[in-house]
């Protein structure tokens, strides 16, 4: 029943969760409303721990959403909610975990603005986290929801926030599930990953919804073992 550790039940969930997703967007721009793709990060080095890496930034995201200047600022541009996926690769740097996080607003914005203003926000949030600051230009990122990063563009929005520990990973980035593939090939270094990754996300949601935005996209969320166990609706029993 694990999205994080089983592939079987991840493939289930995500879809699942792909589904919801793409349900409540279609319902959201079909009243000519927006949303946008933000995605979090900040600097990470060979031999940082992972849990530690997750735990700062989640007080960062917290600082995020609570700092009055970026609440006063999403206020006056109509935001309605988001919802927030947790990503993690592993590379030449360590781990690299960020979040991408759907801003769901009543009209279109002047993205390249807000992304500047985000941008300070953030390090500001970071530096009283007490983790490392990010550089203005790779701290923080903000996109339409129609053209975001090649990913995005390929497997659509809805995917690049609920798949995104079952892609492949880019540029010498390996995923957990290219881990736990390599692990199956012979390399143990792999295996000691994908089960340190393992313990850092169990019991983690894999997407957190803010207040009420279920309600405004009309979207019926189901839990992950509801999604683990369910049926595919058009499967057929063969002998």
């Amino acid at each position: 029943g694990s999205v994080w550790t089983c592939p079987i039940c991840s493939a289930q969930i995500s879809e699942g969760r792909r589904q919801e997703l793409k349900q409540g967007m279609e319902y959201w721009q079909s009243q000519d409303k927006a949303v946008y793709l933000l995605t979090l990060t900040n600097p990470h080095h060979q031999g940082d721990n992972l849990e530690q890496l997750l735990s700062g930034q989640k007080q960062a995201l917290r600082s995020f959403w609570r700092d009055r200047k970026p609440r006063e600022m999403f206020k006056a541009l109509g935001k309605a909610g988001h919802i927030t996926a947790t990503e993690v690769t592993h590379g030449v740097n360590g781990w690299h975990p960020h979040y991408h996080i759907l801003l769901f607003f009543h009209k279109p914005i002047n993205s390249a603005a807000l992304k500047g203003f985000l941008a300070t926000v953030w390090q500001h949030c970071c530096k009283k986290a007490g983790i490392k600051v990010p550089s203005i230009q790779h701290g923080c990122d903000l996109r339409d929801g129609k053209y975001a990063d090649k990913y995005v563009s390929k497997w659509g929005l809805a995917d690049e926030v609920t798949k995104g520990h079952i892609k492949k990973g880019k540029e010498g980035s390996a995923t957990p599930w290219d881990l736990l593939r390599q692990s199956e090939g012979g390399c143990e270094k792999s295996g000691r990953l994908f089960q340190i990754f393992a313990a850092a996300f169990k019991g983690k949601a894999q997407l957190n919804w803010s207040k009420g935005l279920k309600t405004l996209l009309q979207v019926d969320v189901k839990s992950d073992d509801e999604l683990a166990t369910e049926t595919e609706k058009d499967s057929i029993e063969v002998d």
